[in-house]
């Protein structure tokens, strides 16, 4: 099976990790752990982080799944902060459910120029919007080449000033992050874990 917007290499392997959950719907509070299946929607968990020369500086667990109608939803998120092998700070941790959190949408499954949206809530802590801001570009990161990407520009009212552009592609998902000062977070490898 060829993804449309695909190019060049063949799949390599960011981890991505597939776990057995349930379709998200609107306004739903489904928190990860929870666990219901459903046979024709998984529920996926993105594992990610940054390091430095080799070492861990974050260590994050994303919880993804995919409604009925293919927008995907965001759950929740671990973040750790790791200073010398140590987990220091949690912030920006949030599940949908608890403590007010809410789901909200990360990859709308029909975008349009200037859709703007929120893509987590939680007071203070995960404030993430999202503008669609393109709609066929063309991205190259160690993954692979691909063609007809969305973009969307990122930003959040807790973090004035901070504002990120992502690039996505059907069939894969985030395939690039581009900081304000230039630094980017590119897909590397996508793996599958047999549960």
């Amino acid at each position: 099976m060829t993804d449309p917007g695909r190019r060049g290499k063949t799949p390599g392997a960011v981890d991505v990790r597939f776990i057995a959950g349930s379709k998200a719907r609107a306004g739903s509070h489904l928190p990860p752990p929870a666990a219901a299946s459903s046979p024709r929607r998984k529920r996926t968990r993105h594992d990610s982080g940054s390091k430095l020369d080799g070492v861990v500086l974050e260590d994050t667990r994303d919880w993804f799944a995919q409604d009925d109608d293919g927008n995907v939803w965001y759950f929740g998120e671990n973040t750790t902060l790791v200073d010398r092998g140590l987990p220091v700070d949690l912030s920006g941790t949030w599940t949908a459910g608890i403590d007010g959190a809410q789901a909200g949408i990360v990859m709308e499954a029909h975008p349009a120029l200037g859709d703007f949206y929120r893509q987590e809530f939680l007071l203070g802590e995960a404030e993430d919007l999202a503008e669609v801001t393109g709609l066929d570009e063309s991205v190259t990161v160690p993954f692979g080449a691909f063609d007809h990407c969305l973009k969307t520009t990122e930003s959040a009212p807790i973090a004035p000033g901070d504002v990120s552009d992502k690039f996505y592609v059907a069939g894969v998902g985030n395939l690039l992050t581009v900081e304000p000062n230039g630094d980017r977070s590119e897909l590397v490898q996508i793996t599958k874990e047999v549960p």
